[in-house]
């Protein structure tokens, strides 16, 4: 509503995130210190309010890591990203669904 009334709503893109999952009592842990699925996977929500209708509210199984939202950020701006940037740009997982080139597993340490 705050988005609306400022007029910024159409040209706002909202992300929800967070850096880590919690175990809360699976396999007797509790807490974020382990790599286990519990802990490593995080929601991550998009609202960019020119993706088409027929985009809005899927959910995909493409693998995102934090180190693409920078990538993300700087293609939505229309910024070249450097080519240091581990990340890719989310985009097109965002705007038309995975592509077929996209990451299949990922190493975390």
């Amino acid at each position: 509503e705050a988005l609306d009334e400022a007029g910024m709503a159409e040209n706002t893109i909202i992300i929800y995130t967070a850096d880590n999952g919690y175990h809360m009592g699976n396999r007797g842990f509790a807490g974020k210190w382990s790599h286990y699925e519990e802990s490593l996977r995080v929601p991550l929500i998009v609202m960019d309010p020119r993706v088409s209708q027929d985009q809005r509210g899927k959910v995909t199984d493409a693998l995102a890591l934090n180190l693409d939202l920078p990538s993300t950020f700087l293609d939505w701006a229309n910024i070249e990203i450097p080519e240091r940037y581990q990340g890719k740009s989310l985009r097109p997982v965002i705007q038309s669904g995975k592509p077929s080139d996209w990451r299949k597993d990922t190493f975390h340490e």
